[in-house]
């Protein structure tokens, strides 16, 4: 997300996103929530009705892919509010709300995916089992380059958990 004057604040939007997270877990309707859109819109100079719309709608997005991936993961989707479609979209924000959507979803994101970087990361990778001595140390820092670099990710983290998911 950039700023009226152009910078980033990776912190800000955390926060925000953590608190309306937390917010619409209440509901949509709910004053904070509304409250906290209008901060979204302050940091992004972005129109508070478009900015609802395009919220709920990947709040919304988000449930359906989940919902429709790997049982592993599909469970998250019942820790997502998601607006209600009728209470979503009225055709007076449709109207105003297009053309900000799609500046909106214009927005660079913060690092770009790499595809050929991916490639030689996981040809890479394939060719440590046929080393003499595994080193793990280089699988798992391979593994996060690649999570960085190649797929875009602006920060990764791994964790290693016991078998019995107890110990971090």
């Amino acid at each position: 997300m950039a700023t009226n004057d152009g910078s980033t604040s990776r912190f800000e939007v955390v926060n925000l996103s953590y608190r309306l997270a937390e917010e619409t877990k209440k509901g949509w309707d709910n004053k904070e929530v509304a409250t906290i859109i209008s901060e979204i819109c302050q940091f992004t100079d972005q129109d508070p009705k478009a900015a609802r719309l395009f919220l709920q709608a990947n709040a919304n997005d988000a449930v359906t892919r989940l919902k429709s991936s790997s049982p592993r993961v599909a469970h998250i989707a019942k820790y997502i509010t998601t607006a209600e479609p009728e209470k979503m979209i009225d055709s007076n924000t449709i109207d105003a709300a297009n053309s900000t959507i799609e500046e909106m979803e214009e927005t660079p994101k913060f690092l770009e995916s790499d595809p050929a970087l991916q490639l030689n990361i996981m040809k890479e990778l394939m060719q440590i089992p046929n080393q003499k001595n595994l080193d793990i140390n280089l699988v798992f820092q391979m593994t996060l380059e690649g999570l960085h670099r190649g797929v875009g990710m602006d920060r990764s983290l791994m964790a290693i958990i016991t078998p019995q998911r107890d110990v971090l």
